[in-house]
């Protein structure tokens, strides 16, 4: 999948716990959560490191 952005190395805030991981980005929706996203993509980065990520918690209509 191709995404528009990456966000890298955050602590993503999900329901069941804190982990650090990279949030991808495509569109306006966040399309993939995992371990080391940025490195099978040359899209834009913007680094994370020591910040949280709560994705889902501002849904913009």
């Amino acid at each position: 999948m191709k995404y528009d952005k990456i966000i890298t190395g955050g602590l993503v805030v999900t329901p069941g716990g804190t982990v650090q991981a990279d949030v991808a980005i495509a569109g306006e929706k966040i399309v993939a959560i995992g371990a080391e996203l940025a490195q099978v993509s040359q899209a834009p980065q913007i680094a994370a490191l020591a910040h949280n990520v709560n994705p889902g918690v501002l849904e913009v209509q």
